[in-house]
């Protein structure tokens, strides 16, 4: 439950955690939750339109438990403060979509109830990993996930 714990944290609604915990919701249900659901939980009208908003603008819902090894660890960045003559912003985006190689020869070996944990134990293990490197997951698309690196805030690689 460490990563629905920082999620929560992040938005300042960890004093929700127990009725989380409780409920099993982890963050594969989190993203499944309707106003109803939140509201059993015992949110508060305005913290289940924030948790909500944050849903559906792509909050890294990653896993906190996620650790890369040694040769993977984030280089420290600062904030860009990239401007154009003008007046306009520009700053370089890197898009990054993590497909499953093999992923339809392997449903068909395991079944789809088996297929469904491992696809989503990778898109945590990925969510973590871009989250760690301050990156922004966009969405999970069946057996990929994509991702953005300088979106929505630019980064100055030292």
């Amino acid at each position: 439950m460490m990563g629905i714990a920082s999620v929560l944290q992040a938005l300042g609604l960890e004093r929700y955690l127990g009725a989380f915990t409780a409920a099993d919701v982890d963050l594969n249900v989190l993203k499944l939750l309707t106003e109803d659901d939140l509201r059993e939980l015992g949110l508060s009208l305005g913290h289940r339109r924030k948790l909500l908003a944050a849903i559906a603008d792509g909050l890294p819902l990653a896993s906190a438990d996620f650790d890369p090894p040694q040769e993977l660890q984030a280089v420290p960045c600062q904030q860009a403060q990239l401007s154009h003559p003008g007046g306009q912003e520009r700053r370089p985006v890197t898009v990054m979509l993590c497909d499953m190689v093999g992923s339809t020869e392997l449903t068909q070996r395991l079944g789809l109830e088996e297929m469904g944990r491992i696809i989503r134990q990778f898109q945590d293990s990925t969510a973590g990993a871009v989250s760690r490197f301050e990156g922004f997951v966009d969405r999970f698309m069946g057996d990929a996930v994509l991702s953005f690196f300088g979106y929505p805030r630019a980064h100055l690689v030292p």
